[in-house]
């Protein structure tokens, strides 16, 4: 099993904005599917380039309460269909999500510069460290095509 783990790190950031707003992405909705892939042929997904940070900041702070977590995932070199056909669905398999970072739902991926990787970013109210609830938990992730999912890559959130 692929594991990723993330370190821990603060966003010390001393000025809040006004406004906060995230681009989280939306819901998968497998539509029609353009390759014929066979269930055995969905690849696991290739993990890379993970990065969290934690709230610094009471509720109500702008984005200084929010924690984030995003990192790369990629398809074989030359793997067709492209990413952008793919649904990503994760599940926390170990340790608890208390602050229900991950949907229960597939959500869709967009490529990034048109090639075979995309960036997922995630974000919850995390609020400041004294109040943070520690992050502990395995992730397994997986690919959808269509209503069918691949093998599982998995990281380690601590």
């Amino acid at each position: 099993m692929l594991r990723l783990v993330l370190a821990l790190a603060l966003s010390l950031s001393a000025t809040s904005a006004l406004a906060c707003s995230f681009d989280v992405g939306g819901p998968y909705e497998p539509g029609v599917v353009t390759g014929d892939i066979a269930i055995g042929d969905i690849p696991r997904p290739i993990l890379s380039d993970a990065h969290l940070t934690r709230g610094t900041e009471p509720p109500g702070s702008s984005c200084d309460d929010a924690g984030t977590l995003s990192f790369r995932v990629g398809l074989p070199d030359g793997f067709e269909p492209g990413i952008g056909e793919f649904g990503l669905l994760l599940d926390v398999v170990e340790g608890d999500d208390a602050y229900h970072i991950f949907p229960d739902v597939p959500i869709a991926l967009r490529s990034d510069e048109g090639g075979g990787t995309a960036r997922v970013f995630f974000a919850w109210l995390d609020g400041a460290p004294r109040d943070h609830v520690r992050l502990k938990m395995t992730v397994e992730v997986r690919f959808v095509y269509g209503t069918r999912q691949g093998p599982p890559g998995a990281f380690r959130i601590e």
